[in-house]
């Protein structure tokens, strides 16, 4: 199991993404996708999320940021994942 200590920015509204380290997102979901291209696009890389707490699938959407070549998940990253007042569920 993987584990990111939460930042504001990654839980905050106005953001709606979770950036991810480079080298998690290059040796643990872009070596084993033949579509890893595809989070360089506007729409992302569609990827799967398993809330283990919650037992639920989430579809998010990897994508790569041109400026920094940084990855982050965008999509409903808050609501699925964040509670209302803007701090992790847990």
């Amino acid at each position: 199991m993987n584990v990111k200590t939460l930042k504001w920015s990654d839980v905050n509204r106005g953001q709606c993404r979770l950036l991810l380290k480079k080298s998690f997102v290059e040796n643990n979901i872009l070596r084993y996708r033949i579509d890893a291209g595809q989070c360089r696009s506007a729409d992302g890389l569609p990827i799967a999320v398993w809330d283990a707490d919650e037992s639920r699938e989430f579809h998010l959407s990897l994508k790569q940021w041109h400026s920094t070549k940084s990855y982050v998940l965008a999509g409903t990253w808050i609501p699925d994942f964040v509670i209302k007042e803007g701090t992790p569920r847990r």
